[in-house]
């Protein structure tokens, strides 16, 4: 159910439950931690994802469609459990907004114009105040 990087004791989903919770000395620290153990592309994607099925949670969620909600399993469960009450992101608008700056690093990347890890270390910089 984890996926743990090399031998570390921080799962990578433990550094997407601290930014959308919002924690961002923990974000950071565990980010610091594991950023060197998956490519830059990986973590790109990654966070995408992340974003993504958050966007499509809150979505459905304020259509009470739940039970039409296919992605739970791809969903951060901290933020399906709790998000909604205590996650400074829990609104599509702000989903939205993280995305496309992650969208925008990733077409820098692809013009070689960016360097990813310092663009995403930067991105929870930006969106972790």
């Amino acid at each position: 159910d984890r996926v743990y990087p090399l031998s570390l004791n921080q799962s990578i989903f433990d550094l997407v439950t601290f930014f959308f919770q919002g924690r961002r000395n923990e974000c950071l620290s565990v980010w610091n931690n594991v950023k060197q153990c998956y490519t830059a592309e990986f973590w790109l994607h990654f966070f995408m994802n992340q974003v993504w099925y958050a966007f499509l949670f809150v979505e459905v969620k304020e259509k009470q469609s739940l039970k039409t909600f296919d992605f739970f399993k791809k969903v951060n469960k901290w933020f399906m459990v709790s998000g909604e009450k205590k996650s400074p992101f829990f609104q599509k608008k702000k989903l939205k907004e993280i995305y496309i700056f992650l969208y925008q690093v990733d077409l820098s990347a692809k013009i070689n114009e960016t360097n990813l890890l310092v663009d995403l270390t930067s991105f929870f910089l930006l969106f972790l105040k």
